[in-house]
């Protein structure tokens, strides 16, 4: 799905709990959301691999933890005895810097390092620096040498550069995002194939919408119709044979970078997005030049 971030609503997929989180913070403060879906969560949270906070969430409620800016730009784990679904915002007016947070996995995560993009370690973190494999769309292959966290590789602001796979790896967990892609004040975080769909909706007035698709998906189609169902247009997804990319750029778009890339239709709210395969989608708000999941 496409995942409303705003001061007003902010969400998590429930499909995304999970028991341990993992996030590199900077620029900002922290303030954490939890909710726990069936059953009392015991959680604790850790900063620079030291315990800080330890809370008890009741069964089917929301419970917060803030904590302020640290200069030293730290990394934050989280661990939980049951399945809880998690929130990262700068401020508790959930207005910049927001994100639904993603459960460190082993697995394949995929992204678009727009501006700045980092990789945080979760199990062993700080135990030596161990290779994981990443890929780009533009066929771009290497290994981030993971102690605590890394940067990914990124191309230039607005989503406009390569699609990034990273992983799998075997010997380690990981949660990575996306972050400063020079207006606005989001991040988003990279997701694994699972969480890919084939149909969207957008809640809102779009500026743009990337795509990035897994092994399959070179040379598929996606196909934009407005909210009463006429087609639009069409973008086909392009990159190697296990990652791809796609941009639907708006005619209203605003940003100077994206004037040359805009289609001749906007993205307006009710939007539908169909993909002959699934993909992972990054949207951002016309109104406000967030970015989000």
């Amino acid at each position: 799905p496409i995942i409303v971030q705003t001061h007003e609503n902010s969400g998590v997929p429930t499909s995304w709990a999970g028991t341990r989180f993992a996030f590199h913070q900077s620029r900002v403060g922290v303030f954490l959301s939890f909710r726990s879906l069936s059953g009392t969560a015991n959680v604790t949270i850790s900063k620079d691999g030291s315990l800080v906070t330890s809370l008890t969430i009741p069964d089917n409620t929301t419970t917060t933890q803030a904590f302020s800016d640290d200069t030293s730009d730290p990394q934050y784990h989280i661990v939980s005895d049951i399945p809880i679904v998690a929130h990262l915002s700068a401020r508790q007016f959930q207005d910049f810097d927001t994100r639904p947070l993603f459960p460190s996995t082993d697995a394949a995560l995929y992204g678009i390092a727009s501006g700045s993009g980092l990789l945080t370690r979760d199990e062993g973190y700080g135990s030596g620096a161990t290779n994981v494999p990443y890929e780009e769309s533009d066929g771009t292959t290497g290994n981030l040498s993971l102690n605590t966290f890394v940067n990914i590789p990124s191309a230039g602001s607005q989503f406009r550069g390569v699609a990034t796979k990273i992983g799998p790896s075997t010997s380690l967990t990981y949660n990575a995002a996306s972050f400063a892609d020079f207006d606005g004040g989001q991040k988003t975080s990279f997701i694994p194939e699972g969480c890919f769909a084939n149909e969207f909706y957008l809640p809102f007035a779009a500026e743009f919408v990337a795509f990035v698709g897994a092994a399959g998906s070179n040379g598929e189609t996606i196909t934009v119709f407005n909210s009463s169902g006429t087609q639009l247009g069409t973008k086909t997804l392009s990159g190697t044979a296990n990652v791809t990319k796609a941009q639907i750029v708006a005619s209203n778009a605003t940003h100077s970078t994206l004037q040359s890339l805009k289609e001749t239709y906007q993205l307006t709210a009710g939007t539908r997005i169909v993909s002959t395969v699934p993909v992972g989608a990054f949207v951002e708000d016309l109104s406000t030049s967030d970015e989000e999941n």
